[in-house]
């Protein structure tokens, strides 16, 4: 995201992204303190944050020079510290987020719609989501290319650091996406008047 078309598709959808989940987040925690009964400001709080370092990670890319900074011919700008900071924001929030989720789905009560019980199938996505991001983080960040490590350790050239951190937006971006489950069953309230007068 230094250079080239994904710069500026960077730009603009990262923040639109964050932009949207603003949107959606108030309805999502009002429906889930429906649910649950309690308000979840883990949950409000590591979101935000995580969102609102995506919004960065985007407004300010990596510098264009990025290649010449890992060949250790250009230095490292203060836009690339930002945009790696932000990133790391990123990251650690949404793997917080994702593990006070999984804990709300164990402690729910056994009836909850929140369950793992209950909805087994979100539960064991977004678990599988959770586990599988926190292994490529450190690396993720020793490796990425602005990364200064890189050069004191005489790593190779080879972007592992971006394929590592292509798997961890993945993994991320799959836990948030299966949001849409709880949206489209437990915390929808026409849904549950729909199965209320079918009962």
């Amino acid at each position: 995201m230094y250079d080239g078309p994904g710069r500026t598709l960077g730009q603009v959808a990262f923040p639109a992204v964050s932009l949207l989940f603003g949107c959606v987040a108030p309805a999502f925690f009002r429906d889930l303190r429906r649910v649950t009964g309690a308000t979840h400001p883990g949950l409000v709080a590591t979101s935000a944050a995580a969102f609102a370092g995506l919004a960065v990670v985007g407004a300010v890319p990596l510098q264009r020079d990025v290649p010449a900074v890992m060949r250790g011919e250009a230095r490292l700008g203060a836009d690339s510290v930002l945009h790696q900071s932000a990133a790391a924001v990123f990251f650690a929030a949404a793997i917080a987020h994702m593990v006070l989720w999984m804990r709300l789905c164990v402690t729910a009560p056994p009836a909850s719609p929140l369950s793992y019980r209950v909805g087994w199938r979100s539960a064991l996505f977004k678990g599988a989501c959770a586990v599988t991001s926190v292994f490529p983080l450190p690396a993720a960040f020793l490796l990425h290319p602005a990364s200064p490590a890189r050069r004191v350790l005489s790593l190779s050239e080879a972007d592992a650091g971006g394929l590592q951190q292509y798997c961890l937006v993945l993994c991320v971006a799959s836990f948030f996406a299966s949001y849409s489950v709880e949206l489209a069953g437990a915390l929808d309230p026409a849904g549950e008047q729909r199965e209320s007068k079918r009962d």
